[in-house]
């Protein structure tokens, strides 16, 4: 990558958006990869980022069931 060392700074409008594409586009385990995938990268483009929220924005089967109770 010719970009490789630069700096991406997102804000919680982009981490929702992100969540409501895999929630309504993905599946499955496709989805529960995919919405791991994002959690585990995105804190490094916010130090604010919260892995719980958006995998429970995602509707994740983990955090689904922990929604409910």
């Amino acid at each position: 990558m010719a970009n490789a060392n630069r700096t991406i700074s997102l804000q919680r409008r982009h981490f929702e958006l992100v969540a409501e594409i895999i929630r309504k586009e993905l599946e499955g385990d496709c989805r529960e990869k995919v919405a791991y995938a994002f959690a585990y990268i995105l804190p490094t483009t916010n130090g604010r980022f919260n892995p719980q929220r958006f995998l429970r924005a995602c509707e994740v089967k983990a955090f689904q069931a922990e929604a409910a109770q």
